[in-house]
């Protein structure tokens, strides 16, 4: 049977009659179908919170894995614990961390999309390799204490630093015709910064730790007082002691070795004592998070580097400190360009503990 003009033109009217019928009176299915898809929907929500997604930056998610990374690093360098962070002060902790994420992805977009324009020279990235394990007494040490902080191999602290060193290249071409460091600043620098550019006075501990958070106070007391008397009876060695009873995940599979310590980047009611013990002697401390039994390894005294080792890492810092209003007008450029690709599920990160 042929169909004729006016039957296919009436179809197509019941058809487009009913599509705008069903988005814009009724809202049935059509409509119900394109609000679930919308990225501010309660289901587009939910689907968020069940991914952990934080945000979606150009289509690519920040996820609540990385603000909370990002935090436990900034009160890491605060020489604090992010459990020791008030739970007030955790929601300026994790703005900052999403913002920065943010700029982090807009410009990771900005980098792949001149990717042909930047590339890194294979022996420049290994060189800043090499400059940052020299802060470091060894590659193991280095890898304990990113272990310690989620980075958990060599190769994905090296991609890291290689994800490091394009954006620094990329940034460099925005500013390098207003940002120049001279010998001069450089100098002056490491003569009024000599003492923070010393490699720091460290300690090398292994501990066992008991958590006393919701716990009996004095029940926990008694556990670590009966190990360490234990230990100290030579009934069960270090080893056994923090692969067996130890609450610190990450390093009762190493005998409890934490790595070197600096005072910057150590809780002080942990490193202070700490520091004071002699070596090779397990002791009993109390910190905010619970008792441990600490072991000294070795100490470190503080050792001063000079203009030579530090010329690079001066450079960057006095770079940095240049550019900084040159970076903040970028980056509210860039979020002005993008502010329709960017959407933060707020209610998701509020939920956060």
């Amino acid at each position: 049977m042929k169909i004729t003009f006016v039957h296919r033109l009436f179809l197509y009217s019941a058809v487009l009659g009913y599509i705008i019928l069903d988005m814009n009176v009724i809202h049935g299915p059509l409509r119900r179908a394109a609000d679930d898809r919308r990225i501010d929907s309660a289901k587009s929500i939910e689907k968020a919170r069940q991914a952990g997604i934080a945000a979606l930056v150009l289509g690519r998610p920040i996820t609540l894995a990385q603000i909370e990374y990002e935090c436990r690093e900034y009160a890491w360098a605060q020489g604090k614990s992010w459990e020791q962070i008030p739970k007030d002060a955790r929601k300026i902790y994790r703005t900052k961390a999403l913002n920065e994420l943010i700029d982090h992805q807009i410009i990771r977009s900005k980098i792949k999309a001149n990717s042909s324009n930047i590339s890194l020279d294979p022996a420049s990235v290994e060189q800043r390799w090499q400059e940052f394990l020299a802060r470091f007494p060894s590659k193991e040490e280095m890898l304990t204490i990113a272990h310690n902080h989620g980075v958990l191999s060599e190769k994905e602290m090296r991609l890291r630093i290689e994800a490091t060193l394009q954006q620094e290249l990329y940034l460099a071409r925005q500013f390098e015709q207003w940002v120049k460091v001279t010998d001069e600043q450089i100098q002056e620098f490491f003569l009024k910064h000599q003492a923070e550019l010393a490699i720091p006075e460290r300690i090398h501990v292994r501990h066992v730790y008991w958590a006393t958070l919701d716990k009996d106070l004095a029940t926990v007391k008694e556990s670590a007082e009966r190990a360490l008397a234990a230990l100290s009876a030579k009934e069960i060695t270090f080893e056994k002691l923090a692969t067996e009873q130890s609450e610190d995940e990450n390093s009762k599979q190493r005998a409890g070795d934490i790595g070197w310590l600096t005072a910057q980047r150590t809780a002080a009611d942990f490193y202070i004592p700490a520091l004071a013990l002699p070596l090779s002697q397990p002791t009993l401390l109390q910190t905010k998070l619970g008792w441990h039994i600490v072991e000294v390894l070795e100490k470190s005294p503080a050792t001063p580097r000079t203009l030579e080792e530090c010329r690079k890492e001066i450079r960057s810092t006095l770079i940095d400190l240049e550019r900084k209003p040159y970076f903040e007008s970028l980056r509210q450029s860039m979020r002005r360009d993008h502010k329709l690709h960017i959407y933060i599920y707020q209610s998701v990160i509020d939920e956060m503990p």
